[in-house]
């Protein structure tokens, strides 16, 4: 039976071991107000003027939007062709509009000649106003596309997108 437990403790530890934190920011060491697009730590863009900041509820820190039309949220990373990686986030949509309003995009991208390249994309429809929603876009770097942009995206005004555990793994 010890053997039994020893060999799945090696296997999970194996299988932690095969992971590579790339990024992983979950807000808490930032003060409430710091914009996340102009702190030099964070290193995120907000495309179309958008302005992010740490916010707090319940004890919990977190990344948040205006209520402006077209909200994004970009950050870049060069990442190693052929390897594996796994983004994740939780977003929540804060509303009392209409529920279409609340829709969010997540999407990677990489730069291809003159456009973008898509590795992925998740479309959340009209999540439920409050309630966070975890996400995960899982793709492999090709040769020539290793400038890889993860982006959150909202189009409608009158809805505030948070973000939260956003984390890069590159798989082994």
């Amino acid at each position: 039976m010890k053997l039994y437990y020893v060999f799945f403790t090696l296997l999970f530890v194996g299988l932690i071991a095969a992971q590579e934190v790339v990024y992983n920011e979950t807000f808490e060491d930032h003060p409430i107000g710091t914009e996340l697009t102009k702190f030099k730590g964070l290193k995120f863009q907000g495309w179309n003027k958008s302005q992010w900041l740490v916010a707090e509820a319940e004890g919990n820190k977190f990344g948040k939007s205006t209520d402006q039309k077209k909200a994004f949220l970009i950050k870049s990373f060069e990442l190693d062709a052929g390897s594996t990686y796994r983004w994740t986030l939780d977003l929540k949509a804060i509303s009392k509009g209409t529920s279409w309003k609340r829709n969010h995009v997540i999407t990677v991208t990489a730069k291809d000649g003159d456009g973008n390249y898509k590795y992925g994309t998740k479309t959340i429809k009209e999540p439920k106003s409050g309630t966070w929603i975890s996400n995960a876009i899982e793709f492999t770097v090709l040769e020539g596309k290793t400038t890889v942009t993860l982006q959150i995206f909202r189009f409608a005004d009158g809805c505030i997108t948070a973000v939260d555990n956003y984390k890069l793994i590159k798989q082994e």
